[in-house]
């Protein structure tokens, strides 16, 4: 890189950056649910899955680990990474899809429905402390970040 484009590059305002701000945000949000995280010994990437297949039971008979990884947009390998790291846990239970022998539905033991719920009170209000001072304004992040990620996958 030239001088010129170094200091072009440098002069780029970060405080109107939306993909810096989105990345400051997104590692602050991680460290403050990761620190409420503590005590159930679960990383964010398990938690969300947990939280994910009981979201996903709610609305389908069986919740495939596909299922899970577009709800969570995650890597599928990864997503079976965590699910077998859960699974020795005791967490959840993988089991073969009645439909497709490759795949694996997920479904949550009763210590993984125990947990994704004490989870979830926890981490609930430090969520809600850290979008706070968007007040009536976090609809419309949320709004503005959908169509970000609509946008990209298509």
């Amino acid at each position: 890189m030239t001088v010129k484009q170094s200091s072009a590059v440098s002069s780029v305002n970060l405080d109107s950056n939306p993909g810096y701000q989105l990345w400051l945000a997104a590692n602050s949000l991680q460290r403050a649910l990761r620190k409420g995280l503590e005590p159930f010994h679960l990383t964010f990437v398990q938690y969300f899955v947990l939280a994910a297949v009981s979201r996903l039971s709610v609305e389908h008979e069986e919740v495939s680990q596909a299922q899970v990884c577009r709800f969570c947009g995650t890597d599928p390998n990864m997503t079976s990474t965590v699910a077998r790291t859960l699974e020795k846990k005791g967490l959840l239970k993988r089991s073969a899809n009645s439909t497709d022998r490759r795949a694996h539905n997920l479904t949550l033991t009763l210590p993984g429905e125990t947990l994704v719920i004490a989870a979830r009170e926890r981490l609930l209000p430090l969520s809600e402390s850290f979008f706070g001072p968007l007040g009536d304004r976090q609809s419309e992040l949320a709004d503005m970040l959908r169509q970000v990620v609509t946008a990209a996958e298509d």
